[in-house]
């Protein structure tokens, strides 16, 4: 993936936001799985070629930031960052990474950067896919899931249209309920 500078970001900037390719062959991560297949083919044949503005990814390296503090900062019985794959019949392996996981409640908490937008409209079958493939991750390799936890923080917050909103229809979602 090329990454172009056409707003003439700083360096630091433009170097934190190039990406590697996300998969290893014959794996999927969990983020990729959530994907459309044509998406995921033609990303995967033609990495090389595809072209991104810096200032696009900006908000990738935002969600990347709010896991830092949140993994340094985390309660005692969590795990946080924690690693997982395994093999699937077909061949593919499948990873993932979940944010935090508590062994003693088998909860699974997400931590996502989203618009205000996505949490009104409740726009969340991304998440709650990937929160499902994380908990059979969990549960292939022998830990129990009994409820999947999304924390958001809301990058366009607007304090008078927080306001505005919050009495209109409180946001409270705790993921999909699928997972037990």
């Amino acid at each position: 993936m090329k990454v172009r500078n056409d707003l003439r970001l700083p360096a630091a900037i433009v170097k934190a936001v190039d990406k590697e390719l996300h998969n290893k062959p014959d794996c999927l991560s969990a983020t990729t799985l959530i994907k459309g297949i044509k998406e995921i083919i033609l990303t995967e044949r033609h990495f090389d070629e595809i072209e991104v503005g810096a200032a696009d990814r900006l908000p990738a390296l935002l969600g990347t930031a709010f896991h830092k503090p949140m993994e340094e900062n985390g309660l005692p019985k969590l795990e946080t960052e924690l690693y997982l794959e395994t093999k699937h019949g077909s061949g593919i392996t499948v990873t993932g990474h979940i944010d935090a996981y508590n062994r003693d409640t088998g909860e699974i908490t997400d931590r996502k950067t989203c618009s205000v937008w996505k949490t009104q409209f409740s726009d969340f079958d991304d998440r709650d896919y990937q929160g499902l493939i994380c908990a059979w991750l969990l549960r292939r390799n022998g830990l129990p899931v009994k409820n999947i936890k999304f924390i958001a923080l809301r990058k366009d917050r607007n304090r008078n249209e927080a306001k505005r909103i919050i009495r209109k229809a409180p946001y409270s979602y705790a993921g999909p309920n699928r997972a037990r």
